[in-house]
This record gives C-alpha cells, sequence and structure tokens, in this order.
C-alpha cells in the first residue's frame, strides 16, 4: 500500500504540449520517505526534454533526443548513451556521468564542486567547466573543445585517430601525457592537429592520456 495523501503524491499537468511533474501539490511542506518518490518516465524519440531538479538522483537508459538540457543542484547525474542535436547540462555538487554521447552540434557541461566523467564523445564542440570538480572525458570526434577548471584535475583521453592541438593555460599547474606529441609555440600537438582544444586552469593539472 502507498502511504502517501493526495498532496504528498506527485502532480503532473500537460499544457501546450508540455508535460510538467512536481513532486508533491504546490505549497507542500513536510518530510517524504524517498522510497515512496521514485519516478520512472519513458521519453518518446527526437522531443526536447528538460528537467529541473533540485537534490533527486537522475538516472536514464539510452537517450534519443532533438535536445537535453538539464539544471541540477545536488542530484547525481547518471545517463547512458545520449543521441541528440545539442545537451546542456548544469549541476551545483551533484555528479555528472555521461555514457557514450554523439550530438549533432554541441555539448556543455557546467558544474561548481561536481565532478564531470564522459565515457565517448562525438561531436563538433564541446565546453566542460568546473571550479572545484574534477573533469575526466573521453574524446572520439571534435572540431572545438574548451575546459576550463579552477582547482580541478582534468583528464583528457584522445581517441588514437584524433589529431588535437592542445592550448593549455595554468598558474600553478602542469600536464602530462602518455601519447607521443610534439610542442610548437607552446601547444601541444597530436597528428595533424584537427581538433582545437583549450585547456584552462589555476591550479588544476591536465593528464592527457
Amino acid at each position: 500500500t502507498n502511504p502517501l495523501n493526495d498532496k504528498q503524491k506527485l502532480h503532473y499537468l500537460i499544457e501546450n504540449s508540455t508535460l510538467t511533474i512536481q513532486y508533491a501539490s504546490s505549497g507542500y511542506t513536510g518530510n517524504i520517505d524517498s522510497k515512496y518518490k521514485q519516478l520512472k518516465i519513458e521519453i518518446p524519440e527526437n522531443v526536447k526534454l528538460s528537467i529541473n531538479n533540485v537534490s533527486a538522483g537522475i538516472n536514464s537508459d539510452k537517450l534519443a533526443l532533438s535536445e537535453l538540457k538539464i539544471e541540477n543542484v545536488s542530484g547525481s547525474i547518471n545517463t547512458g548513451d545520449i543521441i541528440a542535436t545539442q545537451a546542456d547540462i548544469d549541476s551545483v555538487s551533484g555528479s555528472v556521468t555521461l555514457g557514450k554521447a554523439a550530438l549533432e552540434k554541441s555539448i556543455k557541461i557546467d558544474t561548481v564542486s561536481a565532478n564531470i566523467n564522459t565515457d565517448f564523445i562525438i561531436t563538433e564542440k564541446s565546453k566542460f567547466e568546473t571550479v572545484s570538480g574534477s573533469i575526466d572525458t573521453k574524446i572520439h570526434k571534435c572540431k572545438d573543445l574548451t575546459i576550463e577548471s579552477t582547482s580541478g584535475a582534468v583528464g583528457l583521453s584522445l581517441d588514437d585517430k584524433l589529431g588535437a592541438e592542445i592550448d593549455y593555460s595554468t598558474v600553478s599547474g602542469s600536464y602530462s601525457s602518455e601519447k607521443g606529441h610534439k610542442t610548437e609555440s607552446g601547444k601541444i600537438i597530436f597528428g595533424d592537429g584537427s581538433c582545437k582544444i583549450k585547456v584552462k586552469t589555476i591550479s588544476g593539472n591536465l593528464q592527457i592520456r
């Protein structure tokens, strides 16, 4: 049996082709056991998906969307593979972990203290930004990648067939590379240097794999 009353239950509204789901009725205050508050939604393909979340965890299987936008405070974000035109993810302290992501245009991930981990990125333009969280990403295809971190470490895995030119600027951080490369005019170059990568940190180190 479900012990929740009507005010404690999830509420939803469909208006102008937009589905809005609320944690409880508007204006409700009180504590609710989280085991009674698990929401599972099946998302049709090629829709625009926007999620606004405070502290609940967000977990998904494979997503095939036109656009993905997530605004999150402290709940963790874990997704399977993502196929979309573009993705924009903002999180304060909740970690962001993505499976393989194939984006036609771009992906942007912005956090304050949360860690960012991506399995496999295929897109034209990417931007990852954090203050103190670490960033670990695998890049298979790109033209333009920007990574900014104040104190968080940056781990960058490049596909063996991907040429990249990395412009790394830092105050007190350092870089290391497990891959053969050359340096020209202060830039770290792999292969033909076709993917332009900018990494900027204050004290965060850069490790290239």
